[in-house]
């Protein structure tokens, strides 16, 4: 039996911002704490990503007493955000396929994204009482889900990224596909074959398997410079394209209760 540990926890306090390295994740209904609360989108109130503005993945984010600490590249300009928004200003934003109540966070966070972007955008918050179900295509139950893209959360494996930076010079970090649990000692693409992932041998306060991640243009940008780059695409195609014409890399996965979770946990693949 493999030995399987949690190598690293992320969490992303704005979605398509940088994430937060952090030692111990716990959970609500919508995933994990903090996680893609806060997110930006246009003018129509469409969800804005890496995907129109590949430059969002150079605005840093930090934990600091109470909230994040958002600064914006090669400047001091920075500005700090509390962990829970303002429910003054109440509005409709699309996610995908959904419309999810939200809450404005004022003209001053507009305009320092906008002024970044050269575009209009606005700061938006999910506060805990909003409802966004996941797709139950795979998953029957009703859960809900933050802003992450479908899903609670994603699963990635160290194993299987080194297969896919076999065909890379230089290697890529797994951050730039944007996991909350990375593992260590899992065969390559074990993740791929199995439908729980657990925290006790008998099985015991589990993690659904629900579908593998679809991939976008996002893990092809270089998070130091914002630069596309083409042979991380050749690279996936390679290594992860499925028969449906997809390129799948990480699963996504449910949290089937709130029991915490920390780096270095032993895990067990069902």
């Amino acid at each position: 039996m493999d030995n399987i540990t949690v190598s690293a926890l992320y969490i992303y306090p704005i979605k398509s911002l940088q994430g937060i390295a952090i030692q111990r994740m716990n959970f609500d209904a919508l995933g994990a704490i903090h996680d893609r609360r806060y997110m930006l989108v246009n003018d129509k109130g469409l969800f804005v990503t890496q995907r129109e503005y590949a430059k969002l993945c150079l605005i840093a984010v930090r934990a600091v007493t109470g909230g994040w600490q958002v600064q914006l590249p090669k400047s001091e300009h920075k500005k700090t955000l509390a962990e829970q928004g303002c429910l003054d200003k109440p509005v409709s934003v699309v996610v995908w396929q959904d419309i999810v109540q939200a809450y404005d966070q004022g003209d001053a966070w507009a305009q320092f994204f906008s002024n970044y972007l050269a575009a209009p955008v606005r700061l938006v918050y999910m506060p805990d009482n909003t409802h966004r179900v996941i797709d139950k295509t795979y998953y029957a139950d009703d859960r809900y889900v933050s802003f992450a893209d479908g899903y609670p959360l994603l699963l990635c494996s160290e194993s299987s990224l080194a297969v896919l930076n076999s065909s890379l010079s230089p290697p890529v970090n797994m951050t730039r596909f944007r996991p909350n649990i990375v593992i260590r000692g899992a065969a390559a693409f074990t993740e791929n074959t199995h439908q729980r992932l657990s925290f006790r041998e008998e099985r015991a306060n589990s993690f659904a398997i629900v579908k593998p991640c679809s991939r976008c243009v996002i893990p092809t940008i270089e998070p130091s410079t914002a630069k596309k780059q083409a042979q991380v695409w050749q690279a996936l195609k390679k290594h992860c394209l499925a028969e449906d014409g997809q390129v799948y890399f990480g699963q996504n996965v449910i949290h089937q209760n709130k029991e915490s979770i920390a780096v270095g946990q032993v895990l067990y693949f069902d």
